[in-house]
């Protein structure tokens, strides 16, 4: 999703000093918890490492050590041996220390963002290079704590390792190059990243290769959106001829490429699959009879009544046909959808969210992830999802109180203008 959204710093106070009274009160009775339960001393869990010694614990049953690594038979995923489908959440600036948003991976944001959702969820987030440079050289600090946090929470993650649109792929987090079929054909093995080191290709080898035994990782996404587009000199942009010939031949060189590093974790194109050039009708089976390629992907937007969204060419329902045939499971890796377009409250979204889920899981889908989160927000006009929303109890809730959160309205065209509420429960909203 090609989305960018600026974030005045009053709101920011607003909602976070609401949010530490709500922590605070989380505290007391968590201490009243401890008090009524008492302690274990016996060897405890964690979904990192499955034991963290002998010291007391509190007798709260532990997070699902979830942490294998994700496989594949067929249309099917499996995790420890037994059957395997997520949902999640889109949280692309997880890693952000810079532009590429606001800063989530700062201080204790990110962690009280995983805290919302539950234990076997999914993350997709973007780990492009650019977010793992400082100041000209490598830095996985944020990527690391990303890894970390979500491990310890018994989430998986899956990184998307560069960006077809300019958005968040350029120097600290901000503004890079769309990526244009000339990049696709022989750039991206050649070309230095902007705001990186190294090519792309080279990238791939390196994180890929740091990663390869962190069984947080679910899959590596090789782009978000992937299409190819021509622009001649005049700035004119088309769909040329050959474009599913060098989107596939990218696709086999760099997924074959990640099997060759790490053959631990599945891998991913990452494409709209609504009909986008290089991937279009037949050309998106084309694209993913890849050997190296396990997942088919497709993103829901634009249709939050129907459960099924697209075309008889292009439509989920084609893609889930095709994929099928290729004996390759798919996953909705982006589904959006606007309050304002689906009745106009959360609970709206909430329940149109939960038709297309049950809907898809029973076609064949193995994982949904909505776009997108906000720490801070729900939005009756964006796609924004925080941590109160009743979307959660559908796609994982950490039993946050629905009886305190915050809406932001965006007023149309303005990006920053607000109006802060307050909620005596989902969907129930009051000025104040």
């Amino acid at each position: 999703m090609r989305i960018r959204r600026v974030r005045a710093a009053s709101d920011l106070n607003i909602a976070r000093s609401r949010r530490n009274r709500v922590l605070a009160l989380t505290a007391v009775l968590l201490i009243a918890a401890v008090a009524a339960v008492g302690v274990n001393t016996s060897p405890s869990t964690s979904a990192a490492g499955c034991e963290t010694g002998s010291e007391p614990t509190l007798t709260i049953p532990p997070a699902p050590c979830e942490l294998g690594f994700v496989s594949r038979t067929g249309t099917h995923l499996s995790l420890n041996g037994s059957p395997y489908q997520f949902t999640g959440f889109n949280i692309y600036n997880a890693n952000n220390r810079g532009s590429c948003w606001y800063a989530l991976n700062n201080g204790t944001a990110l962690a009280e963002s995983l805290d919302g959702i539950a234990a076997g969820g999914v993350v997709r987030a973007w780990f492009f290079q650019p977010l793992a440079t400082t100041n000209g050289l490598r830095d996985w600090t944020a990527f690391d704590k990303t890894l970390q946090l979500a491990a310890e929470r018994g989430i998986k993650v899956i990184p998307v390792l560069a960006n077809q649109w300019a958005d968040c792929d350029g120097p600290d987090g901000g503004a890079g190059a769309k990526k244009l079929d000339t990049w696709f054909a022989d750039g991206y093995r050649t070309a230095v990243h902007p705001g990186g080191t190294v090519d792309y290709r080279s990238w791939v080898e390196e994180i890929v290769s740091k990663y390869a035994n962190d069984p947080t990782v679910l899959a590596w996404q090789l782009m978000n959106e992937a299409e190819i587009i021509h622009r001649d000199s005049n700035g004119v942009e088309s769909c040329p001829d050959g474009a599913t010939a060098v989107l596939r031949s990218f696709a086999a060189d760099v997924s074959g490429l990640i099997k060759a590093t790490d053959p631990n974790h599945l891998v991913s194109l990452g494409t709209l699959g609504s009909g986008q050039c290089g991937a279009q009708g037949a050309d998106y089976s084309s694209v993913h009879d890849v050997a190296t390629i396990d997942l088919c992907e497709y993103h829901d937007y634009g249709s939050p009544a129907s459960t099924m969204p697209g075309d008889q060419y292009n439509g989920l329902a084609k893609r889930i046909e095709q994929c099928n045939l290729l004996d390759k499971p798919v996953f909705i890796g982006e589904a959006g959808i606007n309050p304002t377009d689906i009745g106009g409250s959360l609970q709206d979204r909430a329940n149109a969210f939960a038709s297309k889920k049950d809907a898809q899981f029973t076609a064949g889908v193995v994982g949904m992830l909505a776009w997108a989160w906000d720490s801070d927000w729900s939005t009756l006009n964006d796609y924004d999802i925080s941590p109160r929303d009743p979307l959660l109890p559908t796609f994982g809730d950490a039993a946050a109180p629905a009886s305190v959160f915050t809406l932001r309205v965006t007023k149309s065209g303005s990006g920053n203008g607000s109006v802060t509420r307050r909620s005596d429960g989902p969907g129930c909203a009051k000025d104040c």
